[in-house]
């Protein structure tokens, strides 16, 4: 381990090398003391995203989890990290064109900055894995979008500047929600919605489903809509 120190009201564990930071917080959970952890990583030899995918980890890009007990639905979680990712990057950037991409990738200009993985662990605990390229943009043959970094688009931030500032945000949107609702963190996510009221196909894992996007429902799910029936997706690919 490099350094661990206090992040708000987080522990801050930073590692060298390690082979995925899910893996090391969803061990952690085994012994979970109550206090929410986030680790992170200069690189990882195993990182992987959504559905097993493979998450190329070059040393300056953000590879984080957090560790800590889920007060609310993991689904909701989903939309609050997301939402999280593009406030910060919208606070220390300027004139992006920022989306995300149902139900986990943060988007700038249609190309993948951020993917979002969350797992249920021990101890009820819940893992939330984030990365976030900001000084390369790795390729791999299995990403369905182009792919981009902050450095590329004129803005050099830190590890630890990013991660400070996404925490910060977090607290603020789980607050939120435990005091508001859902609904009000819903209509930030819709803000940034990708082609909200535009024709999506999706990959469903054995069809594809086209519709109109026409948002979220309480539960996170997507919906879409075919002539004049609203079906919901509760899982799947945004391919368009």
């Amino acid at each position: 381990m490099i350094e661990e120190k206090r992040l708000s009201s987080w522990l801050w564990r930073d590692y060298i090398e390690i082979d995925s930071t899910n893996n090391l917080a969803k061990a952690q959970s085994l012994s979970f003391d109550g206090r929410p952890v986030v680790f992170t990583a200069v690189t990882q030899t195993s990182g992987r995203g959504r559905l097993d995918r493979r998450w190329i980890s070059e040393p300056g890009n953000l590879f984080m989890s957090q560790l800590f007990h889920a007060s609310l639905p993991i689904s909701y979680l989903v939309f609050i990290t997301a939402v999280g990712i593009v406030k910060t990057i919208e606070e220390l950037t300027t004139d992006l064109d920022i989306a995300i991409k149902w139900p986990n990738d943060i988007l700038i200009s249609g190309a993948k900055i951020c993917g979002i993985l969350i797992e249920s662990a021990e101890n009820q605990t819940v893992v939330i894995g984030s990365g976030v390229n900001l000084v390369s943009s790795p390729v791999d043959g299995q990403l369905l979008y182009p792919t981009t970094n902050l450095s590329s688009l004129g803005f050099n931030i830190t590890r630890e500047t990013f991660l400070t500032t996404y925490l910060h945000h977090f607290d603020t949107l789980i607050n939120i929600c435990q005091t508001k609702g859902f609904s009000t963190i819903r209509d930030i996510w819709l803000q940034y919605a990708y082609h909200l009221n535009r024709p999506l196909r999706i990959n469903c894992g054995n069809k594809i489903t086209e519709g109109v996007f026409k948002g979220i429902d309480e539960e996170g799910f997507l919906l879409l809509k075919q002539e004049q029936t609203i079906i919901r997706v509760t899982a799947g690919d945004v391919l368009t």
